[in-house]
C-alpha cells in the first residue's frame, strides 16, 4: 500500500518541499476519478497563483461536478 501511496503523491510534494505557493484545481474527470491541475508559483507569489486559478474558474475550464453518487454531510 505504502509504494501505491507513493506513487500517487510523487507530484504533490514540490510546493510543501520547496515552500512555493502552490494550489490545485478540479479541471475534469476520467471514468470516475477527478482530475486536477497542479499550479506552483515563483516565491512570494502567492496572488498569481490565485490570478490564475480565478481565470481557470472565469473561462469554465476549472469546475466542481457533484459525483452521481455523494452523501451530503450536512444534510442540505
Amino acid at each position: 500500500v505504502r509504494s501505491l501511496l507513493d506513487a500517487m503523491c510523487r507530484f504533490v510534494f514540490l510546493g510543501n518541499l520547496t515552500g512555493l505557493p502552490a494550489a490545485s484545481a478540479p479541471v475534469g474527470a476520467v471514468g470516475a476519478l477527478p482530475v486536477g491541475l497542479q499550479i506552483v508559483g515563483d516565491a512570494w507569489e502567492e496572488a498569481t497563483v490565485l490570478q490564475v486559478l480565478a481565470h481557470l474558474e472565469r473561462i469554465g475550464a476549472a469546475r466542481v461536478e457533484k459525483p452521481a453518487v455523494h452523501v451530503d454531510l450536512l444534510g442540505g
